[in-house]
């Protein structure tokens, strides 16, 4: 089979391009258009000046005849085009475009890509409020590929000037083009889709209606099936050769439809193993329950401890009742929380668990909080805020209710530090669902962190086991404030780590970047990548627990791991939009990659240091 070959054939290629530069000598010109070898590339915009929201900018290749530029999957030979912006504060690339590609023989090789001229479209989003009487610059760092028989690579920086007005402005002459090659665009995707291994070959399936018309049907990556063109062997069925690579790519599978008569294209998206939602919820509420058990839910479990042992003098209706308004104040929170991350995700937000501690605002209002309940536990405070703070003491019919509502919010807030085992799973598995399954998913974990507590209401002769109050309560609530003081510590340390410039990379630890691990990868290291943050709990008992270990950073450093550190202490779009392709609604998030293995594994959240060695030998034994 000729694609045994291919990698050796993609190697002379690649000589062929380095030497073909070389020669060529290809000139930097200073502007937004450069001529080099075989090509003319501009970078264009569609409007005069940056305004709010959606802006359209674009990289123009002009090609001479019968050598042609690439798609974001090149095919057999030369390599996707490379582009690494450079944006004011307050502006962000929201997407690259690439337009409908085509396919084309170069000798035995199937390329896909364009020729004589194509535009390669960036989908930039502006914040409002920007300077009107500033200069702002958008730079693009732009690499790409051209080839005839011989490839020629082509650099350049490209430095645009431009202004900002709140307003829609003039637009620019290339209007009419970013008009026809948004036209190229898919237009619709499609998700009812399979793609099974069989003998010697993949099968692809979808609706026949997605296949009507069509021109051709391109793999976003090569990883699996081959560049060579598929074969229609159904209404609705491709069978496509087997690739004879290896893809590290966790996206799923996709696949672009082209079609006839100017027809705007379709993505097919392969149908993930679906995950039942009964399982899903039960993982939900075993994540709940087991969330009574991380560190970070202490400081409230021993203040609803102290209010429990007030029960055993109550009336069993008054017992019933607090539990059932404590279990309300967690379910409430927990719905809160969802509407906020379903809501801002809806506008482009990568939140997850966890994501109000990302604001140093919040963090500042929750170490004040603290504090104040410590001091009022020593008896520095006066009661009327010991009341109000509503930890269970004094149950009278109002303020006792009050205090137990309240307890149940601060529960919620203070355990979204922590990730318990199977919650991580089940949040993520909710956030790629629609709102209802996702306010489920959420009731669900909100159970099982109250399900101790509820017991009592389910079971209010429990309450008869308890011990009668007495003068050992006075020293119990003042024992109390001893782990609302270390959590007030930790949530200092925390705010001053976000009032001040994170380094990424210190410790041993270097900063992630997904062209850092394939650039490891390449070079044969395998890499360890730990997204984390300073107020994740969970992360950092693992950290201490774990990596930073003599035993685990001997085995780090024996068998060459490269260690990387995602820090989602504050808000970071990019770690966000990793987060979600590994179906993750927060951290921590564990990736271990070999270049022995297809795509990276994915760790449990809570680890040991056994068990984390164990595995990560098998991975590299592979």
């Amino acid at each position: 089979m000729f694609s045994r070959n291919l990698h050796r054939i993609k190697l002379v290629l690649a000589c062929l391009s380095g030497l073909t530069a070389f020669l060529s000598g290809a000139q930097s010109y200073a502007g937004l258009t450069t001529n080099q070898a075989h090509t003319k590339a501009t970078f264009i915009r569609e409007m005069q000046s940056l305004t709010p929201g959606v802006n359209w900018f674009g990289l123009k290749l002009e090609l001479e005849p019968e050598w042609h530029s690439y798609w974001r999957n090149p095919g057999d030979s030369a390599s996707a085009p490379i582009f690494d912006f450079d944006l004011p504060e307050g502006v962000r690339l929201r997407k690259i475009h690439y337009p409908k590609p085509s396919r084309f023989a170069i000798g035995p090789l199937w390329s896909i890509g364009y020729g004589k001229e194509v535009i390669y479209l960036f989908e930039v989003e502006v914040e409002e409020g920007l300077s009107q009487t500033d200069a702002y610059q958008v730079t693009l760092d732009a690499e790409w590929v051209v080839c005839k028989v011989e490839c020629v690579p082509g650099l350049y920086k490209f430095e645009m000037p431009i202004t900002y007005a709140s307003e829609s402005t003039a637009t620019t002459e290339y209007q009419k083009t970013f008009d026809l090659y948004r036209g190229q665009l898919p237009a619709t995707e499609l998700i009812d889709v399979s793609l099974s291994k069989k003998s010697d070959h993949f099968l692809l399936k979808a609706d026949p209606i997605a296949f009507q018309d069509y021109q051709d049907v391109f793999a976003f990556h090569n990883g699996k099936v081959s560049n060579a063109p598929a074969v229609r062997v159904g209404p609705g069925e491709f069978k496509f050769e087997e690739s004879n690579l290896k893809s590290k790519d966790s996206k799923p599978d996709q696949f672009l439809v082209t079609y006839k008569n100017d027809k705007p294209s379709a993505v097919l998206t392969v149908q993930q193993k679906q995950r039942s939602l009964l399982m899903m919820l039960g993982f939900a509420f075993l994540g709940g329950l087991i969330l009574n058990l991380m560190p970070c839910v202490f400081p409230v479990l021993a203040l609803k401890v102290y209010s429990l042992s007030k029960l055993a003098s109550q009336q069993k209706t008054t017992a019933i009742v607090s539990q059932v308004v404590y279990t309300a104040g967690v379910l409430v929170s927990f719905w809160i929380l969802a509407g906020l991350i379903v809501g801002l995700r809806s506008f482009g937000s990568n939140l997850g668990w966890g994501f109000h501690l990302q604001s140093p605002w919040f963090v500042g209002f929750m170490l004040v909080l603290f504090v104040l309940m410590a001091f009022a536990f020593l008896g520095w405070m006066p009661v009327s805020f010991y009341r109000f703070s509503g930890m269970g003491q004094g149950l009278t019919e109002k303020k006792g209710h009050v205090g137990s509502f309240f307890t149940g919010v601060l529960a919620v807030v203070v355990a979204s530090p922590c990730t318990a085992p199977f919650m991580g799973v089940a949040m993520g598995y909710a956030l790629s669902q629609s709102t209802a399954v996702v306010l489920l998913i959420f009731t669900g974990i909100g159970l099982g962190l109250a399900f101790p507590f509820l017991l009592f209401a389910v079971a209010p002769g429990l309450t008869a086991m308890l011990p009668r109050p007495g003068a050992w309560m006075e020293r119990l609530k003042k024992a109390m404030a001893l782990p609302l003081l270390g959590t007030s510590l930790w949530l200092a340390w925390v705010l001053s780590l976000q009032l001040q410039a994170l380094e990424e990379g210190h410790g041993h630890y270097e900063k992630f970047t997904e062209a850092r691990v394939e650039s490891e990868l390449k070079a044969g290291h395998p890499v360890f990548v730990n997204f984390t943050a300073a107020w994740c709990i969970s992360c950092q008992v693992n950290e201490q627990v774990v990596f930073s270990s003599k035993e685990v950073q001997d085995f780090f450093s024996e068998n060459k791991v490269i260690q990387l550190k995602a820090d989602w202490t504050n808000r970071d779009e990019r770690i966000g939009a990793v987060l979600k392709r590994y179906e993750r609604a927060g951290v921590p998030l564990y990736l271990f990659y070999s270049e022995k293995n297809e795509g990276p594994e994915v760790l449990p959240e809570i680890l040991t240091q056994a068990g984390f060695l164990s595995r990560a030998q098998e991975l590299l034994k592979k």
